[in-house]
């Protein structure tokens, strides 16, 4: 490391990895129950023959739910990096026990960083630790070392019309079922 370079502050690392796996907790619940609402509703715009609307929303919740997937993943990740840190701090390179994990938190920095705001620290630690050449590298997934879930989980395109389809039936028999479960309990308080 060249002189004057900046240090990798480990406890300021590993506060940020336990505040970041904090967030995606809290955001993967959060997301997960606003998902199960706005099933409610896809289910409500196909009873109303509002097609298109639902396969748009639909949309929606299928990218949320694989935001939610990889959220999972990076949490995942963040806690390894916190329970190995031994290994982290003992080594100047990339230990291979932890190397999807620090490529897959870098490399999903610029993607969700306005959500989890936690990961641009933590990824400019781990160029303070590494080289800001090793950070680029995984930012453009040179070195193939980023979670190839992540990727497609975090990817922008449209998720496919089957997928989509799916979910709008399983929209359709949630709600159904719920809507059933609510009747039985009607019939039951109406009985003597």
């Amino acid at each position: 490391m060249p002189f004057g370079a900046p240090k990798c502050d480990s406890a300021k690392l590993k506060s940020n990895l336990k505040l970041c796996s904090n967030r995606l907790n809290l955001l993967q619940k959060k997301k997960t129950e606003i998902g199960l609402k706005n099933r409610r509703e896809i289910a409500e715009l196909i009873k109303q023959k509002k097609i298109e609307r639902s396969r748009i929303k639909t949309e929606q919740i299928v990218r949320e739910d694989y935001v939610v997937e990889a959220m999972e993943i990076l949490q995942t990740y963040c806690d390894l990096i916190v329970t190995r840190f031994g290994i982290f701090e003992a080594k100047n390179e990339v230990d291979p026990a932890l190397e999807t994990a620090i490529a897959t938190l870098i490399w999903s920095t610029p993607r969700l960083n306005a959500e989890v705001n936690e990961l641009e620290p933590i990824k400019k630690l781990f160029c303070a630790k590494y080289s800001k050449s090793y950070v680029d590298s995984c930012l453009e997934n040179k070195m193939h070392t980023v979670n190839p879930s992540v990727i497609q989980k975090l990817d922008v395109m449209a998720p496919s019309k089957q997928l989509v389809e799916l979910y709008m039936s399983m929209a359709l028999r949630i709600e159904l079922t719920r809507l059933m479960l609510s009747h039985d309990r009607d019939v039951e308080r109406a009985l003597p």
